[in-house]
């Protein structure tokens, strides 16, 4: 007789509890969604910028965490490109990559600043082929002196100068790859050491605002 009750509190023990597998079964969509979206993500990252793609959660992708929140970078990204030593990635838990940019190698020895333009059309130009014609900017705030061509990297040092290519309307490679501008631009380092700095920004641009404040906020 205790045999008896022992294996019928036995079989009650191993019987699923009500409504179990519909538990089981939410479980395993929601599982399914998330593999789903994880799968997407990494095919809009193949053709992203230097292999990420806006939106794309940074979990994984082993990014350094820098002392600013929000910001993380890596000099080994999926897509390297030979003309940038590090790329900064910001991103928020809310809203995934916001914003992705690359700065270029030091270019020493360029007073003049020909070197820097140089490869500020040459990366244009390479960008113009994916994302359609940017828009040239060259401006300076100073007076006719300073800003002569013989104080150019000067003026680029100081910050009077801005040199450089605009996407702000998004074409539709963009679109389809959640971009919603880019530029890239001449920076110095010093008068005499120059580089390319290339960025691009998420068309979901309200959202990574108040991600970006919030984030600030929080360090107050």
């Amino acid at each position: 007789m205790f045999r008896a009750i022992g294996l019928a509190l036995l079989a009650a023990g191993c019987a699923p509890p009500s409504g179990s597998n519909q538990t089981t079964d939410a479980g395993n969509a929601t599982l399914e969604s998330a593999t789903q979206q994880d799968k997407s993500q990494e095919i809009a990252a193949a053709d992203g910028p230097f292999g990420y793609a806006m939106g794309q959660s940074i979990d994984r992708l082993g990014l350094e965490k820098m002392d600013k929140p929000g910001l993380y970078q890596t000099s080994t990204p999926p897509k390297p490109h030979d003309d940038f030593e590090t790329i900064v990635v910001e991103a928020y838990p809310e809203t995934g990559i916001c914003r992705i940019r690359g700065v270029g190698r030091d270019l020493d020895g360029d007073g003049s600043g020909a070197s820097v333009r140089g490869k500020v059309q040459e990366l244009a130009e390479a960008l113009s082929t994916r994302y359609g014609e940017g828009k040239k900017v060259d401006n300076c705030s100073g007076g006719d002196i300073e800003c002569g061509s013989q104080f150019w990297m000067m003026t680029l040092n100081g910050g009077e100068r801005y040199h450089g290519y605009e996407w702000m309307r998004q074409t539709e490679k963009m679109k389809a790859t959640s971009i919603g501008s880019i530029d890239v631009a001449a920076r110095a380092s010093d008068i005499s050491t120059s580089y390319a700095l290339v960025e691009y920004h998420s068309n979901n641009k309200a959202a990574c605002d108040k991600a970006r404040r919030a984030s600030s906020a929080s360090s107050l």
